[in-house]
């Protein structure tokens, strides 16, 4: 991406008010960066668990990945249309309450919204780690980091049950974290990309959300035919 696009980036995360301004006044320039942030935010699952030390058996030396291929794929599909069902159906509710806005200026501008997404993806892996050697790396005579991969000592091992829950802790404070953002920005972004006020803004991300949910449903169909095909 250019430098205008990530001058971009950085205002979105910055000062986002001036970054969707921007992008919604000058969309030719950032349709592009916009396409490229939607497909990385749709791979985002991915990143994020080829980047998850926890999918490795470093004891046989090969990947747990190995063994959710297809899992993997679905949940980067899944990323791929609840993103895309969202963005189109801010649009549709917009022009439905008085906005004028094409569409290719509403997904360049929502996109962006994506950021917190793919920063999640590399920032919630490392932080279980980190959380993981700060919890239990003094514990076993300093030889156990989480997962249960080293352990020299099993009367001095540390409960299971605490390192699943420190996990659990961390990824679902970071994933609200995130996901607060995200909304935060979708909700900016919808003010400044429709010119609506607070209100309308509201009403539009709303409904705009629970199209999206309803709508994985009819996503969730897909996994029981493609066992059954």
């Amino acid at each position: 991406m250019k430098n205008r696009s990530i001058n971009a980036i950085v205002d979105v995360i910055i000062r986002p008010n001036t970054g969707f301004a921007n992008v919604s006044e000058n969309t030719k320039y950032y349709f592009t960066s916009s396409v490229i942030i939607f497909a990385i935010a749709g791979i985002s699952a991915l990143l994020s668990s080829v980047l998850d030390m926890s999918h490795w058996n470093h004891d046989a030396g090969q990947s747990y990945l190995d063994f959710g291929v297809m899992s993997l794929l679905l949940s980067v599909a899944h990323n791929f249309f609840q993103n895309f069902v969202l963005i189109a159906a801010i649009f549709f509710v917009g022009k439905k309450l008085g906005g004028n806005n094409n569409f290719k200026k509403t997904f360049s501008v929502l996109s962006y919204c994506l950021i917190p997404a793919i920063v999640g993806a590399f920032v919630v892996p490392v932080a279980l780690q980190i959380a993981s050697h700060i919890l239990f790396s003094g514990i076993a005579g300093g030889g156990y980091i989480g997962g249960g991969s080293l352990d020299p000592d099993p009367d001095l091992s540390p409960s299971y049950a605490l390192d699943f829950a420190s996990s659990a802790i961390v990824s679902n404070g970071f994933t609200i974290a995130f996901g607060v953002w995200m909304l935060a920005l979708f909700l900016k972004a919808t003010k400044i990309v429709h010119g609506f006020d607070v209100k309308k803004s509201i009403i539009t991300m709303v409904s705009g959300i629970v199209i999206m949910f309803l709508s994985q449903n009819v996503f969730g169909i897909i996994p029981l035919l493609l066992f059954h095909l």
